[in-house]
């Protein structure tokens, strides 16, 4: 679908189709070709004209599957991933990424700002979607953040990675400097199975994944002194990652509904 469209100048619009399949798509096989029921909690209301912002914690190689799971269950089908520009190389879906106005970053913060700007320039409505610690958990990795957190007197944070602060603070400031802003939510994953625990794929085919839980939260942003200087800025995007490490540590005393995805024709024949 998406490489003849090149001929007719429609690759953008042929990835946001195949993005909407994708949804669907992955609904169904992280439901039911991991058997992991997904619960969800919380609102979210979609902006006519406006960009709104999803801060997610990565918890798993199984991230793509309950976010798009969850996206498909709020109907959100304008979506753009905030992503490491390696991810072009994934077979396919690569191909979706350089075609639509995701955010791909080099992770070296002179070149990344002017991406971010460009793309958002191009975005007039939709969700852009950004998981701050920049990686899966990882034990390792997990403890060396502790110490990173003691050595720097910043918090240290039960379940997740320390997060990275640069990309949200660019997101959030030139959308407002825009007047693109819409609302911004946090969206916790939990799997209760593998919490703390690495979850690569060698380790959730071993056995089953277990139940998701998706805790969706509005957030309430600080003044714009805060969001225009990123020093400030940083601080109190310490202090909200705490929030979300307590929403996963408490999960269970949150009201959820079950989501079974419905299977259309249009997956049927894919």
């Amino acid at each position: 679908i998406a490489i003849p469209s090149i001929l007719i100048g429609k690759t953008r619009q042929a990835a946001e189709f195949i993005k909407v399949l994708m949804t669907k798509l992955v609904s169904n096989l992280y439901t039911n070709g991991f058997n992991s029921d997904i619960y969800i909690s919380g609102e979210y209301k979609k902006i006519k004209n406006k960009v709104n912002i999803i801060i997610g914690n990565h918890i798993s190689t199984l991230d793509w599957g309950a976010c798009l799971t969850t996206l498909n269950r709020l109907g959100i089908e304008k979506y753009y991933y905030f992503l490491k520009k390696g991810n072009l190389n994934i077979p396919s879906i690569g191909y979706l990424f350089a075609a639509d106005n995701d955010l791909l970053v080099d992770q070296k913060w002179k070149t990344d700002e002017n991406i971010i700007e460009k793309k958002i320039d191009n975005i007039n409505e939709g969700t852009i979607i950004i998981f701050p610690e920049g990686t899966r958990f990882n034990e390792k990795k997990y403890k060396k953040g502790v110490e990173f957190s003691k050595a720097n007197n910043l918090p240290i944070y039960d379940y997740t990675m320390v997060p990275r602060t640069k990309g949200i603070w660019k997101l959030i400031s030139y959308l407002k400097k825009k007047n693109k802003l819409g609302n911004v939510y946090d969206f916790t994953f939990i799997i209760p199975d593998f919490l703390k625990k690495n979850a690569f794929f060698k380790d959730v085919f071993i056995k089953n994944v277990g139940d998701t839980y998706v805790n969706i939260h509005k957030v309430k942003l600080p003044n714009d002194k805060v969001i225009n200087d990123i020093n400030i800025f940083k601080q109190w995007f310490f202090k909200f990652w705490v929030g979300k490490n307590n929403r996963i540590g408490n999960y269970k005393k949150y009201n959820y509904s079950l989501y079974k995805p419905e299977i259309g024709v249009s997956e049927y024949i894919l």
